[in-house]
């Protein structure tokens, strides 16, 4: 990755010299790559050249009409062309760009930003996940052992040094690239071999540097009361807490991923019903309460959802969402993130504020609130004398659902449950207890497959 744009592997296309680099601008066909399957595909057209559903079926691991959806996408959004051989049970694919796309991650277009970035970490994510297979496994290739590895260095240097450095890098590595579109010229023992390279200002050295986000800092500012009194209030500790574990039902032998664990009420349950449990959060302070909770021999992390995250593909069979993801101002990356850690046929199991019930809440107040606009909202929060301002996003169910799916997700179960039936009387509103149902709008629930 260059400061100026993001490139895709190039590949072969067998008839000589690859053609132009393509330039990815378009939000739609950016939110529709960043899916591990699809990412996936491209990197086996990379060095197979031509595919069908069936061949590359047999190579990732997914089933062959899950293939073909996924190439026909591609193709749809001008990644993919047909190539010569089509009948009527096969279609042959390959790359529309073999000498790759660059995705510039700071396009004019806002919602190509948003698009571009999470394509981005998509990528970014994928990429260390590969690395960390290779360093973290005790397997060697032959004749390789001691080629593996990495190196970091801080230097300070101007733009333009940085610059003439990148084009040096990528003068030596184009070098082997002719190897690339000509198998003949690849000597005995020559492997396929990734180099990734990462050029950035450090950020904590940069002025006002970036520490937290906001709302790291406000769970960390208040993460004891907190978590005290959600595990005790109507919302949490009664209603969106049980309505999970309700959800995610039988998960004794189940790997299981916390996303956004708090101080870990949840992870703690699932844990208690056989469930073997990791989690991470963004606030230090409320990792630290679920490590007290869970004990050492839990692994919880200190990761951010809007960030790659620090875990090999398939490792999961369920992850947990529990009201986190209307922090984030855009769902691609996250999802796709999630949708990567996750086993085929894994279980997504979210929590969001439900849209009805943000948009009232707003009407009520004096405002007006267009439930079909996605727009963010702040509130205050106090706990423990400590006070901070939340920026929550509100968005419609349909760009949830849209969302969903085009994370490569297969809605199971959308959830509208009452409060557990142990809630005390004297928490519940007196509409909601005198209500047959005992139901209230507050948070809406999804279950959903990862195909």
């Amino acid at each position: 990755m260059s400061s100026e744009s993001t490139r895709l592997p190039p590949c072969s296309d067998g008839e000589g010299a690859p053609e132009a680099v393509a330039e990815l601008t378009d939000a739609r066909a950016m939110r529709a790559l960043a899916h591990p399957v699809r990412l996936s595909l491209i990197d086996l057209l990379g060095y197979h050249e031509v595919l069908t559903a069936t061949e590359a079926s047999e190579l990732i691991g997914e089933s062959p009409s899950n293939c073909a959806f996924h190439l026909r996408t591609l193709a749809k959004y001008g990644f993919l062309r047909e190539a010569a051989g089509s009948s009527r049970r096969e279609r042959p694919w390959k790359l529309a760009y073999p000498s790759g796309v660059h995705i510039n991650p700071r396009p004019a277009d806002p919602q190509a930003r948003l698009a571009a970035g999470a394509l981005v970490r998509t990528i970014l994510g994928r990429w260390l996940s590969r690395a960390a297979q290779v360093f973290g496994s005790p397997s060697e290739v032959p004749g390789w052992e001691r080629v593996p590895g990495w190196s970091q260095q801080h230097v300070f240097m101007t733009p333009d040094e940085a610059l003439a450095v990148q084009a040096e890098v990528s003068k030596v590595l184009n070098r082997f690239e002719a190897r690339q579109h000509n198998p003949a010229l690849r000597p005995p023992g020559a492997q396929r071999v990734e180099w990734s390279t990462f050029t950035e200002p450090v950020a904590e050295w940069l002025p006002g540097g970036t520490g937290p986000s906001p709302v790291a800092e406000a769970y960390d500012s208040f993460a004891e009361a907190y978590s005290a009194d959600s595990e005790a209030s109507l919302q949490n500790g009664y209603y969106a807490h049980p309505a999970i574990v309700n959800l995610a039902g039988d998960v004794a032998g189940r790997r299981i991923l916390d996303a956004g664990c708090g101080s870990g009420p949840i992870a703690v349950k699932l844990r208690d019903r056989g469930a073997t449990v990791a989690g991470f959060d963004s606030s230090a302070a409320m990792l630290e309460l679920a490590r007290k909770r869970l004990g050492p021999e839990t692994d919880l992390r200190l990761a951010d959802l809007a960030s790659p995250l620090p875990y090999p593909d398939g490792a999961f069979d369920d992850v947990i969402a529990a009201l986190v993801l209307h922090y984030l101002p855009d769902w691609t990356g996250p999802l796709a993130e999630l949708r990567r850690v996750l086993t085929p046929g894994g279980r997504l199991i979210v929590a969001v504020d439900h849209p009805f019930a943000i948009t009232l809440m707003h009407r009520e107040a004096g405002h007006a609130a267009d439930y079909f606009e996605t727009r963010s909202w702040t509130d205050e929060w106090t706990f423990g004398g400590h006070s901070a301002r939340l920026t929550f996003w509100h968005r419609p169910l349909h760009a949830m659902t849209d969302a969903f799916t085009a994370a490569g997700f297969r809605m199971a179960v959308i959830s509208e449950p009452p409060p557990a039936p142990d809630t005390p009387r004297e928490l519940l509103p007196d509409f909601v207890a005198d209500k047959p149902s005992g139901s209230f709008l507050g948070f809406i629930f999804f279950v959903l497959e990862a195909v």
